[in-house]
């Protein structure tokens, strides 16, 4: 069943890439760009809730949690980082610790450095928007099954409809998406950097081939999917998509404000606040668990 309004969630990340797109077919790109600015500038200074983001959680875990995830580790990173026990990369984000051990174990020291928040320009923003609307336009575009594949949401001017009058909600509704957008679009990156070809239909026990990735991301094999893609196929379909682009898509889930982690790091704050950030188990009791349950992983 298509979607006839905006402010209705997308549940995966195909849904997610078609909300991207409704938007970017009804010129909503900048008046987004515009609102999401706004949004994380007044949630900053402010404390802000949105109704709308539990029920946006609530399908970020959902999807997250899918059983064909576990061969990418960013998927467990991000799970991690939406149910409240940040990774040692989130800690990264959270605390701008770049030295902490278990970052620098798995190769993510330097990777996530967060940001102050104020030095953050509107320019840097639209550009994160613009350029993952774009990224969902041409790999949905290069990927998809044309004669069969069927848009979650209506060929509508859905952004008139849904979010002229009040674009926060609009903008909420993207930071919210973020945590399904960000580990699917992470690991075709990684797959960009192999040099074989790859069939989107084809599982295997290993559970890291791009079957399981587009499965778990709601897309339906043989109905929505073409056959057989390279990594040069995908590098095409995602031009954006760096590491620098992640790191500041990573930062723009609003994890600072979103996503609480109070009762696994109760003396971080967000970034900007001028406190003391600290991290490690000699200042949080729940690090020394919290590690041991990752190693038993």
């Amino acid at each position: 069943m298509q979607h006839e309004c905006l402010l209705i969630p997308p549940t995966n990340f195909k849904e997610a890439v078609d909300w991207l797109e409704a938007v970017r077919s009804t010129a909503g790109i900048k008046p987004l760009g515009e609102a999401v600015y706004a949004l994380l500038r007044e949630t900053a200074v402010s404390n802000v809730k949105f109704d709308s983001f539990t029920t946006i959680k609530s399908h970020v875990r959902n999807f997250l949690r899918f059983d064909g995830f576990t061969g990418f580790p960013s998927f467990r990173v991000m799970l991690d980082s939406v149910t409240g026990y940040p990774s040692p990369m989130h800690a990264i984000c959270l605390n701008g610790d770049k030295h902490d051990p278990e970052a620098v174990k798995m190769n993510v020291k330097g990777f996530c450095d967060a940001t102050e928040f104020n030095s953050v320009q509107y320019e840097d923003v639209h550009r994160v928007v613009y350029e993952t609307i774009q990224t969902a336009h041409y790999l949905v575009d290069g990927i998809k099954k044309t004669e069969t594949y069927e848009e979650t949401y209506v060929s509508k001017p859905l952004w008139d409809v849904s979010c002229k009058e009040n674009p926060q909600k609009c903008a909420t509704m993207f930071i919210g998406i973020i945590p399904m957008i960000y580990p699917t679009l992470y690991e075709l990156y990684q797959y960009t950097q192999k040099y074989y070809n790859f069939d989107l239909h084809i599982k295997t026990k290993k559970n890291d081939t791009l079957g399981w990735l587009f499965e778990g991301s709601g897309f339906t094999f043989y109905k929505d999917l073409k056959g057989k893609v390279t990594a040069e196929d995908i590098e095409i379909l995602i031009p954006y998509v760096d590491r620098d682009y992640l790191k500041k898509l990573y930062y723009m889930c609003g994890f600072w404000k979103f996503y609480p982690q109070s009762h696994v790091y109760p003396q971080a704050h967000p970034i900007g606040d001028g406190k003391e950030h600290t991290v490690g188990e000699n200042h949080d009791p729940y690090e020394r668990k919290y590690r041991a349950r990752r190693m038993r992983r």
